[in-house]
This record gives C-alpha cells, sequence and structure tokens, in this order.
C-alpha cells in the first residue's frame, strides 16, 4: 500500500513483482494499487508490463494476472499489450491473456488469436467450484473466437473472470 504514494519505473517493477507472490493479500492490494497507477498514468504502467514480459521467469503468478488487470484498465493499447502476453513462452499467461482478451471483447484481437490455433500447450483451469481440468490454448482460442464472433459489434462480452488458474 506504501507504494501506491510513490512513482516511477521502479515502484511500477515493485508492484508487479509483488503481484507474484504465492499470498492472496498482497497479491489483491498491489493489483489494487497497480490499478489505480494504471489509471493515472497509464504510459508508466505499459512499459512496466512491457519490462515484466521481458524480466519475469516463466510461471511468476504476475505473468498470469496481468492481463486481468490489464483488461480492468481499458485504455486504448491494452489490446496490443495483451498481444504481446500471447507470445509470451509461459503457457498460463498465455491463457490468461486469452481471457483477459474476450473480456475487453474488442474485434482487433481476433488476428492475434488465430495465431494460436494450433497451440498444443496445456494449461489447469479451475472453475467456480474449484474443479479442475486441462485444456489447450488452441481450444481455449477456439472459444474465445466464437465469444468474440457472437459480440454485438457496439458491445463487448460483460466482464467475467474465466477459470482461475492454481
Amino acid at each position: 500500500a506504501i507504494l501506491g504514494e510513490m512513482e516511477g519505473d521502479a515502484t511500477v517493477d515493485l508492484l508487479i513483482d509483488v503481484l507474484g507472490v504465492d499470498e492472496a493479500e498482497p497479491r489483491r492490494t498491489a493489483g489494487e494499487v497497480l490499478l489505480d497507477h494504471a489509471y493515472d498514468r497509464w504510459k508508466e504502467v505499459a512499459v512496466g508490463v512491457e519490462r515484466a514480459l521481458e524480466r519475469l521467469p516463466e510461471g511468476h503468478l504476475a505473468l498470469q494476472e496481468l492481463p486481468f488487470l490489464l483488461a480492468e484498465v481499458g485504455e486504448p493499447g491494452v489490446t496490443r499489450l495483451l498481444g504481446r502476453f500471447l507470445a509470451h513462452r509461459d503457457a498460463e499467461a498465455v491463457a490468461a491473456a486469452v481471457e483477459a482478451l474476450v473480456e475487453l471483447g474488442d474485434p482487433a484481437a481476433v488476428p492475434m488469436l488465430t495465431t494460436l490455433a494450433e497451440d498444443s500447450r496445456e494449461v489447469v483451469l479451475e472453475d467456480e467450484d474449484g474443479e479442475e481440468s486441462s485444456v489447450s490454448i488452441a481450444d481455449l482460442v477456439a472459444d474465445a473466437l466464437e465469444m468474440l464472433d457472437d459480440a454485438p459489434p457496439e458491445e463487448a462480452p460483460a466482464p467475467q473472470r474465466g477459470p482461475r488458474r492454481r
């Protein structure tokens, strides 16, 4: 919460690092502070997310949380930034970006998603009841494309978090 009073690249990087800790409370607080930063200083946060995509190791929880946070911001450029997640080596980060792009409902995401139509990497999803299942990125993309295609052109799908990962 103290980081919320600060600005700059180091602050954004630290908030993103905290977003990746195992404990839920610090992760939630970091997400809220980072979201506030994104509303006030979008470019600073966007550049920090780009740095995170390069510096964070595969499996880092922040890579799975950032796409949902970005979808909440809704700034111009979010779709492009989420597209960078689609090219990441971390399958869980890719899956989170796919879900976040569906939340945004931006038709500009369709060409980005189609590049993953044959991606056989598997991710573990958890439904509302806590049941886990494995699904391929290709299957997630097929569902996402269908949802984006079914969305009325004037309206994005209602923001709903998809099944949460472990």
